[in-house]
């Protein structure tokens, strides 16, 4: 099974270059989702685009059409559970945003690595709900937290221990 963007011990890296704008991309995602609320287009289209670049380098045409395939996948499955919970809550739980930077992210790891990813932000998501409980501040089905930075460091935490471990 493909994992991260190295392919495990046997395939080739991502290079550098790319790894690095990606890493400044998911920077852009989360300070933006932070401090208005939205991860912008022009971000999750450049997340994307070199997704697909980083899929075709080292693993050809192959590789790009597992990863296109992962993408499509979680970008219809969590469109369709944004759609559910809208209807059953009446309330939007996923950001656009959101479905979008995890669609762009599975061109980056495909489905293996993205599920470690998800677990990680889900895991910062739930300490930030700690942080606010200890700090009093009341928590309950209303409170709205901005899931991008948390999902912006669970796809940057695994690709970049992917990167370390199969360097």
């Amino acid at each position: 099974m493909e994992y991260g963007a190295s392919l495990g011990p046997d395939g080739p890296a991502t290079p550098p270059l790319l790894l690095a704008l990606f890493l400044c991309l998911l920077l852009w995602a989360a300070l933006s989702d932070a401090q208005r609320g939205i991860i912008p287009n022009a971000c999750n289209a450049a997340i994307a685009a070199l997704g697909l670049l980083a899929a075709v380098l080292p693993g050809g045409v192959p590789l790009l059409a597992s990863r296109l395939l992962d993408a499509g996948l979680v970008g219809g499955l969590l469109l369709a559970l944004r759609a559910l919970h809208r209807r059953r809550r009446g309330t939007v739980g996923l950001g656009l945003g959101d479905v979008k930077l995890l669609a762009a992210g599975t061109l980056w790891l495909g489905l293996s690595g993205l599920f470690l990813a998800l677990l990680l932000a889900c895991v910062a998501a739930l300490l930030q709900v700690a942080v606010l409980r200890v700090a009093g501040r009341p928590v309950g089905r209303a409170t709205r937290l901005r899931f991008g930075p948390h999902l912006a460091l669970g796809l940057a935490v695994v690709l970049v221990l992917d990167a370390a471990y199969f360097a």
